[in-house]
């Protein structure tokens, strides 16, 4: 049976709309402890697993297929992590993946 949540579905909505009228990229954050976040109203404060991303960039670029995507990643995430987040971007449509680094503290 198919697995999709009303989360999906709102989350791709409000992504869409939001992004296609302002222009503004699809963020995905990784924190320091290899956590994932979409960056959306819908999802900002859950952290998803790889498939649950997948699931839902899958859903936002069937409704926009040209969005730009771009990586916040927390400077100590590791490499690894990076490339199979964006490993699987590309899986669900992601053709414009962008990278933001964020400096390991000083402390």
């Amino acid at each position: 049976p198919p697995r999709s949540t009303p989360l999906y579905s709102s989350a791709a909505s409000d992504v869409y709309k939001r992004q296609v009228k302002n222009n503004e990229p699809l963020i995905i954050s990784i924190k320091k402890d290899g956590a994932i976040f979409l960056e959306t109203e819908s999802t900002k404060d859950r952290s998803l697993s790889i498939e649950e991303m997948n699931n839902l960039v899958s859903k936002i670029f069937e409704a926009s297929p040209g969005l730009q995507v771009v990586i916040r990643g927390d400077g100590e995430v590791k490499y690894e992590r990076v490339m199979t987040i964006m490993a699987e971007l590309q899986i669900a449509g992601a053709n414009d993946i962008g990278l933001i680094s964020q400096p390991i503290s000083s402390q």
